[in-house]
């Protein structure tokens, strides 16, 4: 099972945004995770202009929850667009979710 949420982020141009991403998941039944921030479907890679921190905790239950914080830098009006977290495991289930819609003013 992997939990997402939606929201709206305006900001102003020039300013940052941090992207936050929990996928919460079954280790034995997903292996490996694979956890990132895209735009149509294509990752957020370019490390000019974003910066991805990955955090994982094991709980008693051997699940396990993977926190991706995307830092999107320098937004102009090119970033006023929708960002959703895809997650997809070693064993081929995948999963999108967790809308995000900015937009930039100024």
């Amino acid at each position: 099972e992997i939990r997402y949420q939606q929201k709206n982020i305006t900001t102003a141009r020039g300013s940052s945004v941090k992207l936050s991403c929990e996928a919460y998941y079954d280790f034995e039944h997903c292996g490996l995770l694979h956890v990132v921030w895209c735009h149509k479907n294509v990752e957020l890679t370019n490390p000019s202009k974003y910066f991805t921190t990955i955090n994982e905790t094991v709980s008693n239950d051997n699940f396990r929850l993977r926190h991706v914080v995307t830092e999107i830098l320098n937004l102009t009006p090119e970033d006023n667009v929708d960002f959703q977290c895809k997650a997809k495991c070693n064993s081929g289930e995948a999963a999108m979710g967790h809308f995000i819609w900015i937009t930039v003013e100024g």
